[in-house]
């Protein structure tokens, strides 16, 4: 009894050991897995195959969907002219919404303009029963049927076939490895940066003018073996007989990765010169926000000094809805313009085509109807003060809508809407 009673410790330590052996195995194999998850070439190439991954995915038909954008923007500016034009784009908005049905041949793309939230021009154009219609809401009480002799020979119904052309995949996966094979001769940097106040890790290739002037003769090498194109051979040709000087400069990819999963936080595209650095800036700030940037110094080849020219926002409220926002900066004039573009895609919509019943051919169209459209816009007084403005000297030249007298001495519109223009 006593016997067993001292061999039960060497039963349990034994246990132990194995326990802490596994234990540090699986520390030693994480950390291992984590380091060359972070190792550069691994990176990129994974980020690579993650690319051309997307390419593999089934893209549906889409037999009916319905898309509406809304657009609106801004000046920004110290100038007393540049605040005039900003009151007039403030209150101005632009609606885009079309309708598409490939069953029912059926397309309506309606735009509508708005002036403090007052609707000032609705038009329409539409496809339906293999014919073409505008309709001017408010102006016209007819649709305008569009003459065969304008459409120049197009089969409307064509417009609604579904392409069933797919992209080569032999081809994608023979440019896929040329790239991996091309990473894997490469030497890469590795650096501890900051983004955003947080510790990231910066991985990137240089590449000399001569070694992108040899991918780029490697891929398009492997495209003409699909194509065969005599145009893709002229240009491999002309390739082979530069002369590149690799004192140029060179072109550099920056891939700013953090976690232990190595997720992508930017990726930053550089062309370098002696005294001229531009590229563009890629980050994400979220699963649902990316920000893309383009700078240019060309007094020195130093980033941090750089000018941003324009920064386009993307932010996602779900698959398919969100908001653009494009910021364009004109440093020396101190001034900057935003474009906001809303827009939203319904894949799931019924489309209920319009019921078209009075029409009038483009070709039939007389006086009287020239004169009940510059009648309407006439008594618009928003719609025709902005082409009064339009057709001046531009926005903010005179004021904008609401400063402007009722009293004005109207134009004659009809050469707007000559029946005998080449459309």
């Amino acid at each position: 009894m006593d016997e067993d009673f001292g061999n039960e410790p060497k039963k349990n330590g034994g246990i132990y050991i194995a326990i802490v052996l596994i234990l540090a195995i699986a520390v030693i194999v994480g950390v291992i897995f984590i380091n060359s998850n972070k190792k550069p070439e691994k990176i990129f190439s994974k980020n690579v195959e993650k690319v051309f991954e997307m390419t593999k995915e089934e893209v549906e038909d889409v037999n009916a969907a319905k898309v509406e954008l809304e657009l609106s923007a801004e000046i920004n500016g110290t100038d007393p002219e540049i605040k005039a034009t900003n009151e007039i784009l403030k209150a101005i908005k632009l609606k885009l919404i079309s309708e598409y049905d490939q069953r029912q041949k059926y397309f309506n793309g309606n735009v509508i303009a708005l002036y403090n939230n007052e609707e000032v021009l609705n038009a329409s154009g539409i496809i339906q029963d293999d014919t073409m219609y505008f309709y001017l809401k408010d102006l016209f009480n007819k649709y305008i049927e569009v003459d065969d002799e304008y459409l120049e020979g197009i089969d409307l119904s064509s417009l609604f076939e579904i392409t069933t052309e797919t992209i080569n995949q032999d081809l994608l996966k023979d440019i896929e490895k040329v790239i991996l094979d091309e990473l894997k001769e490469k030497e890469f940097e590795k650096e501890k940066v900051e983004l955003d106040g947080k510790k990231v890790q910066k991985s990137t290739l240089k590449l000399t003018p001569a070694e992108l002037v040899d991918i780029a003769k490697e891929l398009l090498t492997t495209v003409n073996k699909y194509e065969n194109s005599t145009e893709i051979k002229e240009l491999i040709d002309s390739m082979k007989e530069a002369n590149v000087n690799d004192e140029e400069g060179y072109a550099q990819i920056s891939i700013f990765t953090k976690g232990m999963n190595s997720d992508v936080a930017k990726v930053q595209f550089l062309i370098v010169a002696d005294e001229t650095v531009g590229g563009i800036d890629i980050e994400n700030k979220s699963d649902d926000e990316t920000v893309i940037s383009f700078l240019l110094n060309e007094n020195s080849s130093n980033l941090d000094d750089a000018t941003k020219y324009f920064e386009l926002t993307i932010k996602k409220e779900d698959e398919n809805k969100g908001t653009m926002l494009l910021k364009i900066f004109e440093p020396e004039g101190n001034m900057s313009v935003t474009l906001t573009l809303k827009y939203s895609i319904d894949y799931d919509t019924n489309i209920q085509p319009v019921n078209i019943v009075k029409t009038v051919k483009m070709n039939d169209m007389t006086d009287r109807d020239f004169e009940e459209i510059q009648a309407n816009i006439e008594n618009n007084e928003i719609l025709s003060s902005l082409i009064e403005l339009l057709g001046e000297s531009g926005l903010g030249s005179s004021g904008y809508p609401g400063s402007i007298s009722s009293s004005v001495d109207y134009q004659d519109y009809s050469d707007l809407y000559d029946y005998n223009y080449n459309y």
